[in-house]
């Protein structure tokens, strides 16, 4: 992107060659603005010197704009379920409140209680759930040792879905490794929080299960190659 800094309007006349355009067009999904060859009756591409009109707004989006924040929407909706979920569901609220040293973040609450719904929803009740969430939060209450989090998230998880053994990274936030680059599709999580590990466990185990059904996994029609999942706990 760096390199189409300063460039004329002018220019994209010579950038954007015949070739150029017809796979712009096509990608776009805008295959009806093409051009009627006046010699004959079939239908071609604009050709260089010609602009079509669905690219006038692409062009002022390839030169820098000031970066502007954009609102967190995202986060306020999430905020307003969670709270909405803890009003429902007063088990669920009690567990948020955490212990006096333990709190759980709203990402994670929102993950348990999206979890929640799903064991719910295979006859596992949510009392039972939030009661073993409790525990778990009550036997780390003496210490901050990711192991000891990470082990009290098994345990509440295991005795409710068979896991699939699936790694998980924990790392402080100075040296989190580039997952990424090995072939890895992290899922971070807070490594503080035995309910961190319960849920990332969970999403594991899912998406384990997911990629096995033939149903719900990847296309087999050509080879691939997909990441793998991979728990990240952010201590």
């Amino acid at each position: 992107m760096g390199s189409l800094r300063g460039l004329r309007d002018a220019d994209f006349d010579g950038l954007f060659a015949r070739r150029h355009l017809q796979t712009i067009v096509l990608a776009c999904g805008i295959a009806r603005q093409v051009q009627r060859s006046p010699s004959r009756g079939d239908l071609r591409p604009f050709g260089p010197g010609r602009r079509s009109p669905m690219l006038k707004p692409m062009i002022p989006a390839l030169r820098p704009r000031p970066l502007v924040t954009p609102a967190p929407a995202a986060d306020t909706r999430r905020a307003d379920w969670v709270a909405e979920y803890r009003r429902h569901v007063p088990v669920a609220d009690r567990w948020a409140h955490g212990l006096r040293h333990q709190a759980h973040s709203i990402e994670t609450q929102e993950r348990i209680f999206r979890m929640a719904e799903q064991l719910a929803g295979d006859g596992i009740d949510r009392q039972i759930l939030f009661t073993r969430l409790e525990e778990a939060d009550r036997s780390v209450a003496t210490g901050v040792d990711p192991e000891a989090a990470a082990n009290a998230g098994y345990r509440t998880i295991a005795s409710s879905v068979p896991l699939v053994s699936a790694p998980i990274v924990i790392c402080g936030d100075g040296d989190r490794p580039n997952l990424r680059a090995f072939g890895f599709d992290p899922i971070p999580f807070d490594g503080h929080d035995p309910a961190g590990y319960a849920w990332a466990m969970f999403e594991l185990t899912m998406r384990a299960r997911a990629d096995a059904d033939p149903q719900f996994g990847p296309c087999t029609c050509h080879p691939r190659s997909a990441p793998a999942s991979i728990g990240l706990a952010r201590l």
